[in-house]
C-alpha cells in the first residue's frame, strides 16, 4: 500500500487556558512550587497559550529554583528568554528593509491584523500606502517573519510568527 498522501491534514488549537493551568498548576506542585492560578493565567496569556512557549517559559520558571512563583518570577524569566534571542532579532531588523520593518512594527502591535490596508491601521502606525503593505505582507510571509491564517469565521488575519520576536518588538524602541 502507498503511502503518499495517507495523512490527514489536522489543524491544532491551543488548550484552553483553564485545563492548561490545572495541568500547569499540579506540575508545580508536585515539585514543591507554589504559582497561583491568577499568574499561571498572566503566563498562558503572554504565551498565546502556545504549548511550545507555555513549557518553554514554564520550564524556565520551574528552573529558577524559586519556590513561590510570582508575577515578577515569570516576567523576568520571559525576559531573559527574549534577551537569549535578541541578538538574532537584531539581525532580521538589520536585513529588512524599512517599509518592511515599519509594517512589522505595526503587526506587532496587535496581536492579528485583519485589515492591514485599511486606512485606520495605516494612519494609527503612520504606514506607507497599501500597495507597499501589500508588497510587504508577501516578502515578510516568504522570509517566514508573519503568517496569515484564518479564524474560526473563515476572517483572515496575519500575525507575526515568531511570538519571542513579537514581544520582543513591541518593547523595543528601534
Amino acid at each position: 500500500m502507498p503511502l503518499y498522501r495517507s495523512t490527514v491534514f489536522s489543524r491544532i488549537y491551543p488548550i484552553p487556558s483553564l485545563e492548561y493551568s490545572g495541568f500547569a498548576c499540579n506540575l508545580f506542585r508536585k515539585g514543591n512550587r507554589i504559582i497561583d492560578e491568577e499568574t499561571l493565567l498572566e503566563i498562558l496569556d503572554w504565551t498565546r497559550n502556545q504549548t511550545y512557549y507555555n513549557q518553554l517559559l514554564c520550564n524556565r520558571i520551574y528552573a529558577s529554583g524559586q519556590e513561590r512563583i510570582t508575577q515578577q518570577t515569570w516576567q523576568e524569566e520571559a525576559l531573559k528568554m527574549i534577551r537569549d534571542t535578541e541578538t538574532i532579532f537584531f539581525g532580521y531588523r538589520a536585513l529588512l528593509p524599512s517599509a518592511q520593518w515599519q509594517l512589522l512594527k505595526a503587526l506587532a502591535g496587535e496581536q492579528k491584523v485583519k485589515a492591514p490596508t485599511s486606512n485606520e491601521f495605516i494612519s494609527k502606525y503612520a504606514l506607507s500606502g497599501s500597495a507597499t503593505i501589500l508588497q510587504s505582507l508577501k516578502a515578510l510571509i516568504k522570509k517566514e517573519l508573519i503568517y496569515k491564517d484564518y479564524d474560526d469565521d473563515g476572517t483572515a488575519f496575519y500575525s507575526v510568527y515568531d511570538l519571542l520576536f513579537h514581544h520582543w518588538i513591541r518593547n523595543t524602541q528601534l
